[in-house]
């Protein structure tokens, strides 16, 4: 996306490619913030994916490979809808393969709210921080391989 095609209100295009994997790296640092409880940290794994999703769909659209459109109804607007597509049977472009079992990692680490409002989690198999921080370092990473291969980066 060059400068101009930059739409502030737009979900997808408010940020450049390389700007949303940037983002994206920045959720993982938020991710290892000390202390941080078990369900900012989530939050921030899965935004990072997503954010790095996000860098990767722009950079499709760059290619002229899709529309707008065409992506908005193949991976939805949110970070849970992109990890949602991905896991699910979105076309992977270029991602690999095993992307698909990083993205159902990161959705399988769940919190949801108790009766009382408060917030607790849901512990499951491999339920866990380790992994869903490699599945979201994976993610980003891969992202970020196929959006910035062959950019210049200043």
């Amino acid at each position: 996306m060059t400068e101009s095609n930059r739409d502030d209100a737009h979900w997808l295009l408010r940020l450049q490619a390389e700007e949303w994997i940037d983002a994206a790296r920045r959720e993982l640092v938020l991710a290892d913030a000390p202390g941080a409880h078990r369900r900012r940290v989530i939050t921030h794994l899965r935004r990072a994916a997503g954010m790095g999703l996000n860098g990767y769909l722009v950079a499709r659209y760059d290619d002229a490979s899709t529309s707008i459109d065409q992506l908005a109804r193949v991976w939805g607007r949110s970070y849970m809808d992109h990890l949602r597509a991905l896991s699910d049977d979105a076309p992977l472009f270029d991602l690999p393969t095993s992307a698909r079992g990083r993205a159902k990692a990161l959705r399988s680490l769940q919190f949801q709210a108790s009766a009382g409002g408060l917030v607790s989690i849901r512990n499951t198999a491999g339920d866990d921080l380790d992994a869903g921080r490699d599945a979201a370092r994976f993610l980003v990473d891969a992202c970020a391989d196929r959006t910035l291969r062959g950019r210049h980066r200043e």
